[in-house]
């Protein structure tokens, strides 16, 4: 069975971002999204259906809607693969260079918005971005 995608291009154009990822890109973005989703879905406890997918409208809505975020996140950032999201703070020694703050006003590999689409639906305590 195939991991689930939690956003269309739908969803996409519902979300309401000024992003405008490359339409040749949208799906694999939004694959790759929904990973980042489920990783911080670990212990979320929810219906789904045969395809993985949530059976109750406002937890779908809320992975898509957290799905777009990461898209956008990667875009507005310039950076559609996310590998510069994914650089933290680290020190040697004395010397400490910390992780910068990211777009939408994010640290780490977490955007905001999508920790808060999935917290405000239940799904998630606390994340350290």
């Amino acid at each position: 069975m195939s991991e689930p995608v939690y956003a269309t291009r739908d969803d996409w154009d519902s979300f309401g971002s000024e992003a405008e990822p490359d339409p040749d890109l949208l799906d694999a973005l939004l694959a790759r999204a929904s990973r980042e989703v489920d990783s911080l879905l670990v212990g979320a406890v929810y219906a789904v259906d045969e395809n993985e997918q949530p059976t109750d409208p406002s937890v779908r809505s809320a992975l898509a809607r957290a799905t777009c975020a990461f898209v956008e996140w990667w875009d507005d950032a310039g950076d559609i693969s996310g590998a510069a999201a994914a650089g933290g703070a680290v020190s040697l020694g004395a010397l400490s260079l910390g992780g910068g703050t990211g777009a939408s006003g994010s640290t780490g590999r977490t955007p905001a918005a999508a920790v808060t689409a999935l917290r405000v639906a239940g799904l998630v305590v606390r994340v350290d971005h």
